[in-house]
């Protein structure tokens, strides 16, 4: 659905963005490209002193620019900024008379670094040619697209092999998931704190910005904004981690760390819900290394929950991975070539080992991959993990009066939108139906 709104006010959407890439104020200009790391950088926290948290005014070269906050709108003066470089660096008026930077091209160079060398790059590619285009670097072919989703997945699944490890079930349960700040991950929580079978609850969240507060606070901030309250003995079950799972993907000095949170996470654990994921459908598969690497260290963190003898019933350490039915939008149009499949009937609840199936932008590659990565746990470490792959929809909610429906997200952002210009978008055929899933039904 977000997708066939964004494709039915591309020309407004496009007009809005050309606006703000247009505008130019005093002091943006930067032409000092001799060193073009340390010219990039000084624009980068340009922008980030006037639009940027606190947290961002701290980062290296190689910091993922989007996972640190960046949203579209400070993505595009970024880029207005290197085109105002640029633009000295061109004398003929058709060179500056054209975008050589666009938004696309800062999401797919994510940090300061590869930001510098794509312009290196680009500014040897324009004395060579004037007449040249960012466009090849902005939009990958279909070819190239596939290749790098799958050169990512082999990077993110050489590690998966099995080991011998004895087997020490015990029950109850005790769950670490990821994602408890965000609106299904507080409705998990409180699903599982009324579960009599669930014994402790291990939220894993990571270092937020400055001013948010606590872990355990911004748990409790979300779960009553979700509408909803534990007991005291409920949240008695409740533990709060600040930790980063990207950090456990290799997983050898984890194991060797006995003091480490990997170590007491994986002494308790019997169950891992991953749902901890960046809602930007504008960054590419290479910025979103940071959550295959979270997915990484998760598959670690079962294997070694297992190896403690932390498994539930069946000895195995279930991790629960949310996926997006993204991951499956091109099956209908992928089935008859690939699949063998007619055009009708329900998509399948099986892997798909075809990257083309995904919706073609990074957050449904990226999900791909990790279901992927997931499908080789199943093949390779079957006796160990028992992994899990929910593709969910559009969510909302909540169903009840309690709690807010955040303004952000698809539906509200939708009915706000059409409070402005006036009406609702007419959406026809089989992609007209609004669809949405209510969070505390999903939980269950």
């Amino acid at each position: 659905m977000r997708r066939e709104v964004a494709d039915l006010f591309r020309e407004e959407i496009e007009a809005a963005y050309a606006e703000l890439d247009n505008e130019v104020t005093a002091g943006d200009t930067i032409t000092d490209t001799s060193d073009m790391v340390t010219s990039v950088q000084k624009m980068v926290r340009a922008v980030a002193t006037n639009l940027f948290s606190e947290s961002l005014l701290d980062f290296g070269e190689e910091d993922d620019l989007f996972e640190r906050g960046m949203d579209s709108l400070q993505c595009v003066r970024l880029a207005r900024l290197l085109n105002s470089a640029l633009s000295e660096k061109h004398a003929s008026r058709e060179a500056k008379s054209r975008r050589l930077v666009t938004k696309e091209f800062v999401y797919a160079n994510p940090s300061i670094r590869r930001l510098a060398q794509a312009v290196t790059q680009l500014l040897s590619e324009q004395g060579e040619n004037t007449g040249g285009s960012t466009e090849s670097q902005d939009t990958p072919g279909p070819d190239s697209r596939l290749r790098n989703i799958r050169a990512l997945l082999g990077d993110c699944v050489r590690d998966i092999r099995a080991q011998t490890m004895p087997r020490t079930p015990k029950t109850p349960f005790t769950v670490a998931i990821t994602g408890a700040t965000g609106n299904l991950g507080a409705n998990v929580v409180a699903q599982l704190a009324s579960n009599p079978l669930v014994k402790k609850i291990i939220c894993l969240v990571r270092e937020g910005n400055s001013g948010q507060g606590t872990p355990e606070q911004r748990v409790r901030t979300a779960l009553g904004a979700a509408g909803l309250s534990l007991s005291p003995q409920q949240w008695e079950k409740v533990e709060f981690e600040q930790c980063d799972p990207g950090h456990w993907a290799k997983g050898t000095n984890c194991f060797q760390d006995t003091q480490s949170s990997f170590s007491r996470i994986a002494d308790q654990v019997s169950h891992i819900i991953h749902l901890a994921w960046p809602m930007d459908f504008h960054r590419t598969l290479e910025s979103f290394r940071p959550q295959l690497r979270a997915t990484q260290g998760l598959i670690q963190l079962a294997r070694a929950a297992r190896l403690r003898g932390a498994g539930a019933v069946t000895g195995r350490v279930r991790l629960v991975f949310a996926s997006s039915i993204a991951v499956v939008r091109s099956y209908s149009d992928a089935q008859g070539s690939v699949y063998g499949r007619s055009a009708t009937g329900a998509v399948p609840e099986m892997g798909f080992h075809d990257p083309c199936i995904a919706t073609p932008m990074g957050y449904a590659e990226a999900k791909w991959v990790c279901e992927q990565m997931l499908a080789q746990v199943s093949q390779e470490l079957r006796d160990e993990v028992e992994p899990v792959v929910v593709r969910i929809g559009q969510l909302s909610g909540p169903e009840s009066g309690e709690g807010a429906w955040k303004t952000a997200e698809h539906i509200p952002a939708l009915v706000k939108a059409s409070q402005i210009v006036g009406g609702l978008p007419a959406l026809e055929g089989h992609r007209g139906c609004l669809s949405t899933v209510l969070p505390n039904l999903l939980r269950k």
